[in-house]
């Protein structure tokens, strides 16, 4: 086949190159192996060990090396594939997915996933925790409780004009709109933080004499979602959802997982994001304990 054949001139150089036997290799690593080391995390990981390594060759170790190493450990590893699905894994681990069918006298939904609707959003919407939303809709569906309470207090919105709302009624908004009826939905607006949903809905609840809830929150956020309503005075069965730790056994079950892939050590933002949450609940734990709020 000559330069100028026509079947050359009309498939391309490229549709040419997708079939080469290394064709797929070599878009593996232009579009996934190097893009890695250019994203912020991992090229700030590459410019840490470069330091170190220089540090180290130039036989001047200091003080700065120190401090570079230290952020190299910290994106290394808790970027890493493998550090956050054993965090997050250890803490959704503790409370199990509601799989039978419970009769409770409410279901208290958490806030923490919900974006006001601020232009140019036409609504309320939702980030990574905003399943916690759509899961109490649909354990109400369900006939799990009568009632859905709506957890989260008053942020501020609109710097410019100084207007305040709270997180629960936009979760209203969009509990309406997946057909929960308004009439059925109680709003918990003052708190702002888990202690504080605990509380305030405790009162709430203990003046329509209800005791027993359907909590609903990310998987991570259960174990002190929990113990802190319960510390409350009600009692609570658990519905955790916006689990990280999905379909991989080896994860699951508590091991690193026999097909072990180096690329996963390569430190990665929603890796860091992840780890880092995991963490701020391990502080969470300890502080509520230490306040004795658990």
């Amino acid at each position: 086949m000559g330069l100028t054949d026509p079947e050359l001139v009309e498939t391309g150089v490229l549709q040419l190159f997708l079939r080469t036997p290394y064709s797929c290799f070599l878009l593996f690593f232009l579009t996934k192996f190097i893009p890695l080391f250019l994203y912020p995390t991992g090229f700030a990981t590459v410019v840490f060990l470069i330091m170190i390594f220089l540090d180290l060759w130039k036989r001047s170790w200091s003080f700065r090396s120190w401090l570079a190493l230290a952020g190299f450990l910290s994106l290394f590893v808790g970027g890493n594939f493998y550090v956050a699905h054993w965090i997050s894994h250890s803490l959704e681990v503790q409370h199990k997915p509601l799989l039978q069918n419970p009769q409770a006298e409410a279901i208290v939904i958490l806030g923490g996933g919900v974006n006001p609707d601020l232009p140019p959003r036409q609504h309320p919407e939702v980030d990574e925790a905003g399943d916690r939303v759509y899961h109490g809709a649909f354990l109400y569906h369900k006939g799990y409780a009568p009632l859905v309470i709506a957890s989260g207090g008053w942020v501020s919105l609109y710097w410019d004009s100084g207007e305040n709302r709270s997180e629960a009624q936009d979760m209203g908004k969009l509990l309406t709109a997946l057909s929960v009826p308004p009439e059925n939905i109680l709003y918990e607006t003052e708190s702002e933080n888990t202690r504080e949903n605990a509380t305030f809905t405790a009162e709430m609840l203990k003046q329509r004499g209800i005791q027993e809830i359907i909590l609903v929150t990310s998987a991570t956020h259960m174990p002190r979602a929990v113990a802190v309503f319960e510390k409350a005075g009600l009692q609570v069965i658990a519905a955790p959802t916006d689990y990280f730790v999905t379909g991989d056994p080896d994860i699951t079950n508590g091991k690193l997982g026999e097909n072990f892939k180096p690329l996963n050590l390569m430190p990665q933002a929603k890796y860091l994001t992840v780890t880092t949450n995991s963490m701020k609940e391990y502080v969470g734990l300890v502080y509520y304990r230490l306040r004795g709020w658990i």
